[in-house]
């Protein structure tokens, strides 16, 4: 793990030494785990007991749809982003990355609708923005399995090809 993430992390782990208690800082540390590419399960480890001590944090509910989702379990991920989606609201980013799920799981039809509900949220979105999320949240943050590193990339070129071909029509809808 690269010295800016551990020092994170050290200071991270004095915080909930003293502060064991508090969620969050279990929450920031899952997020610096996910972001650093270090453990998929170590983060959705800190998310889960996060979510255990402080329900009301949703965002646990974003990354641990982030996580599931690195792990190929897609359905999964879309029951997390699902409840991230019902206690915060409408949010562009994670209807992306629901889309992403779906393509995956083979579902173009379900990927196609949440597509058109982020470009109605966000109609500035575009395919360049659009993959960039995708690599900001998902490629570049882990080492993937290669089984699941396919499916995801083939899905994003997919989800990017429904967005170039479908973006007039859904802007105008």
């Amino acid at each position: 793990m690269a010295g800016k993430f551990e020092k994170a992390l050290d200071e991270i782990d004095e915080l909930i030494r003293l502060n064991p208690e508090d969620g969050f800082y279990y929450f920031v540390k899952g997020t610096v785990i996910y972001h650093s590419g270090s453990s998929i399960r170590d983060a959705l480890s800190m998310f889960e007991y996060s979510l255990r001590l402080k329900p009301n944090l949703v965002e646990n509910h974003l990354f641990m749809g982030y996580c599931k989702m690195c792990e190929g379990k897609f359905y999964d991920a879309i029951a997390e982003l699902n409840s991230f989606i019902e206690q915060k609201g409408n949010e562009p980013n994670s209807y992306l990355m629901e889309a992403l799920c779906f393509m995956a799981a083979g579902d173009k039809t379900k990927a196609q609708e949440l597509l058109e509900k982020a470009v109605a949220l966000a109609p500035a979105l575009t395919a360049q923005a659009v993959q960039q999320q995708f690599n900001d949240l998902v490629f570049n943050q882990m080492e993937l399995p290669e089984k699941i590193k396919i499916a995801l990339k083939a899905a994003a070129s997919d989800v990017i090809s429904l967005f170039q071909k479908g973006i007039s029509e859904v802007c105008h809808k």
